[in-house]
Protein backbone atom coordinates (compact mmCIF):
# COMPACT_ATOMS: atom_id res chain seq x y z
CA UNK A 1 0.00 0.00 0.00
CA UNK A 2 3.03 2.19 0.86
CA UNK A 3 4.80 1.97 -2.38
CA UNK A 4 0.72 2.82 -4.67
CA UNK A 5 0.86 5.68 -2.43
CA UNK A 6 4.18 6.81 -3.44
CA UNK A 7 3.57 5.98 -6.94
CA UNK A 8 0.50 8.23 -6.65
CA UNK A 9 2.39 11.04 -4.85
CA UNK A 10 5.08 11.07 -7.35
CA UNK A 11 2.62 10.88 -10.46
CA UNK A 12 0.51 13.92 -8.90
CA UNK A 13 3.44 15.97 -8.90
CA UNK A 14 5.16 15.06 -12.24
CA UNK A 15 2.03 16.29 -13.35
CA UNK A 16 2.05 19.21 -12.33
CA UNK A 17 3.79 21.09 -15.98
CA UNK A 18 5.39 23.86 -15.13
CA UNK A 19 6.00 24.94 -18.99
CA UNK A 20 2.65 24.86 -19.39
CA UNK A 21 1.71 27.31 -16.38
CA UNK A 22 4.43 29.82 -17.59
CA UNK A 23 3.29 29.63 -20.95
CA UNK A 24 0.05 30.54 -20.12
CA UNK A 25 1.15 32.97 -17.41
CA UNK A 26 4.07 34.52 -19.02
CA UNK A 27 3.45 34.55 -23.07
CA UNK A 28 -0.65 33.63 -22.88
CA UNK A 29 0.18 30.60 -25.08
CA UNK A 30 -0.26 27.05 -24.64
CA UNK A 31 3.48 25.83 -25.01
CA UNK A 32 2.70 22.84 -26.96
CA UNK A 33 1.04 24.18 -29.18
CA UNK A 34 4.06 26.02 -30.51
CA UNK A 35 7.60 25.26 -31.20
CA UNK A 36 8.82 21.72 -30.43
CA UNK A 37 5.12 21.03 -28.83
CA UNK A 38 6.44 19.77 -25.77
CA UNK A 39 5.99 20.72 -21.99
CA UNK A 40 9.85 21.59 -21.28
CA UNK A 41 12.20 24.00 -20.40
CA UNK A 42 13.91 23.96 -23.59
CA UNK A 43 10.50 25.09 -25.41
CA UNK A 44 9.57 27.55 -22.99
CA UNK A 45 13.49 28.88 -23.79
CA UNK A 46 12.61 29.36 -27.14
CA UNK A 47 9.09 30.67 -27.18
CA UNK A 48 9.35 32.87 -24.41
CA UNK A 49 12.73 33.61 -23.59
CA UNK A 50 15.95 31.60 -21.83
CA UNK A 51 15.96 32.57 -18.36
CA UNK A 52 11.93 31.09 -18.89
CA UNK A 53 13.26 28.10 -20.27
CA UNK A 54 15.74 27.85 -17.16
CA UNK A 55 13.21 28.35 -14.48
CA UNK A 56 11.24 25.48 -16.48
CA UNK A 57 13.90 23.74 -16.02
CA UNK A 58 14.91 24.61 -12.54
CA UNK A 59 11.30 24.18 -11.49
CA UNK A 60 11.14 20.30 -13.18
CA UNK A 61 14.42 19.48 -11.56
CA UNK A 62 13.15 20.43 -8.09
CA UNK A 63 9.72 18.46 -9.03
CA UNK A 64 11.93 15.47 -9.54
CA UNK A 65 13.45 16.03 -6.27
CA UNK A 66 10.33 16.99 -4.51
CA UNK A 67 8.67 13.32 -5.87
CA UNK A 68 11.06 11.75 -4.42
CA UNK A 69 11.24 12.90 -1.16
CA UNK A 70 8.11 12.68 -0.75
CA UNK A 71 8.37 8.55 -1.88
CA UNK A 72 11.06 8.08 0.56
CA UNK A 73 8.97 9.79 3.55
CA UNK A 74 6.06 7.03 2.45
CA UNK A 75 7.91 4.04 1.10
CA UNK A 76 11.46 4.41 2.08
CA UNK A 77 14.15 3.69 -0.26
CA UNK A 78 12.27 1.55 -2.49
CA UNK A 79 9.35 4.31 -1.97
CA UNK A 80 11.69 7.23 -3.43
CA UNK A 81 12.19 4.99 -7.17
CA UNK A 82 8.84 4.05 -7.11
CA UNK A 83 7.61 7.83 -6.49
CA UNK A 84 10.54 9.32 -8.61
CA UNK A 85 9.71 7.35 -11.75
CA UNK A 86 5.83 8.08 -11.09
CA UNK A 87 6.82 11.80 -11.74
CA UNK A 88 8.58 10.99 -14.74
CA UNK A 89 5.52 8.97 -16.25
CA UNK A 90 3.78 11.93 -14.89
CA UNK A 91 5.78 14.53 -16.42
CA UNK A 92 5.40 12.85 -19.90
CA UNK A 93 1.87 11.68 -19.09
CA UNK A 94 0.38 14.87 -17.20
CA UNK A 95 -3.05 14.08 -16.00
CA UNK A 96 -4.15 17.67 -15.16
CA UNK A 97 -3.01 18.56 -19.14
CA UNK A 98 -4.77 15.75 -21.54
CA UNK A 99 -1.53 13.65 -20.77
CA UNK A 100 0.68 16.10 -22.87
CA UNK A 101 3.73 16.42 -21.51
CA UNK A 102 7.50 16.90 -21.98
CA UNK A 103 10.14 14.74 -22.35
CA UNK A 104 11.06 14.48 -18.57
CA UNK A 105 15.21 15.36 -18.71
CA UNK A 106 14.71 17.54 -15.78
CA UNK A 107 12.61 15.93 -13.79
CA UNK A 108 14.62 12.64 -14.38
CA UNK A 109 17.68 14.71 -13.40
CA UNK A 110 15.77 15.77 -9.97
CA UNK A 111 14.83 12.24 -9.20
CA UNK A 112 18.55 10.88 -10.26
CA UNK A 113 20.14 13.87 -7.63
CA UNK A 114 18.56 11.66 -5.02
CA UNK A 115 17.97 8.14 -6.04
CA UNK A 116 21.43 7.44 -7.84
CA UNK A 117 23.39 10.58 -7.10
CA UNK A 118 26.60 9.04 -8.45
CA UNK A 119 25.26 8.50 -12.35
CA UNK A 120 24.47 12.28 -12.61
CA UNK A 121 28.04 13.57 -13.55
CA UNK A 122 29.23 10.56 -15.61
CA UNK A 123 25.81 10.95 -17.06
CA UNK A 124 26.11 15.00 -17.63
CA UNK A 125 29.92 14.65 -19.05
CA UNK A 126 28.69 12.10 -21.46
CA UNK A 127 25.96 14.50 -22.64
CA UNK A 128 27.83 17.62 -22.95
CA UNK A 129 30.53 15.17 -25.12
CA UNK A 130 27.54 13.98 -27.57
CA UNK A 131 26.38 17.45 -27.71
CA UNK A 132 29.48 19.14 -29.07
CA UNK A 133 29.64 16.29 -31.25
CA UNK A 134 26.11 16.20 -32.30
CA UNK A 135 24.83 20.11 -31.63
CA UNK A 136 21.35 18.75 -30.81
CA UNK A 137 20.04 18.47 -27.64
CA UNK A 138 17.89 16.02 -28.33
CA UNK A 139 20.66 13.37 -29.97
CA UNK A 140 22.28 13.89 -26.63
CA UNK A 141 19.69 13.11 -24.21
CA UNK A 142 18.54 9.82 -26.15
CA UNK A 143 22.30 8.62 -25.94
CA UNK A 144 22.87 9.46 -22.20
CA UNK A 145 19.80 8.19 -21.75
CA UNK A 146 20.22 5.21 -23.02
CA UNK A 147 23.47 4.39 -21.50
CA UNK A 148 22.30 4.72 -18.30
CA UNK A 149 21.99 1.27 -17.11
CA UNK A 150 25.79 0.75 -18.39
CA UNK A 151 26.93 3.69 -16.08
CA UNK A 152 24.91 1.99 -13.09
CA UNK A 153 26.64 -1.31 -13.71
CA UNK A 154 29.79 0.53 -14.20
CA UNK A 155 29.54 2.12 -10.56
CA UNK A 156 28.39 -1.08 -9.37
CA UNK A 157 24.50 0.01 -8.32
CA UNK A 158 22.51 -1.88 -6.17
CA UNK A 159 19.98 -3.83 -9.16
CA UNK A 160 17.07 -1.73 -7.96
CA UNK A 161 18.99 1.65 -9.06
CA UNK A 162 20.21 -0.19 -12.11
CA UNK A 163 16.96 -1.26 -13.06
CA UNK A 164 15.49 2.32 -12.74
CA UNK A 165 17.85 3.66 -14.47
CA UNK A 166 17.58 1.73 -17.25
CA UNK A 167 13.38 1.91 -17.50
CA UNK A 168 13.26 5.26 -17.18
CA UNK A 169 16.36 6.11 -18.99
CA UNK A 170 14.77 4.25 -22.19
CA UNK A 171 11.12 5.81 -21.62
CA UNK A 172 13.26 8.82 -21.71
CA UNK A 173 15.28 7.80 -25.02
CA UNK A 174 11.85 6.70 -26.37
CA UNK A 175 11.07 10.79 -25.76
CA UNK A 176 14.15 12.35 -27.39
CA UNK A 177 14.03 9.79 -30.59
CA UNK A 178 11.73 11.10 -33.02
CA UNK A 179 13.62 14.82 -32.46
CA UNK A 180 16.73 13.39 -32.79
CA UNK A 181 15.67 11.32 -36.35
CA UNK A 182 14.53 14.68 -37.62
CA UNK A 183 18.04 16.65 -37.14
Amino acid sequence: MRFLLAAIAGYAIGSVSFAVLIGRRVGDIDVRQHGSGTAGGANVGSLLGVRYGVLVACLDIAKGMFAVIAGRVIGGETGQIVSGAAAVIGHILPVWFRFRGGKAIATFFGSCVLTAPVVVIPTGILWLVMYFFFRHVAQASAIASACLPLIGLILRLPWQQILYLGVMGAAICLRHIPDARAR
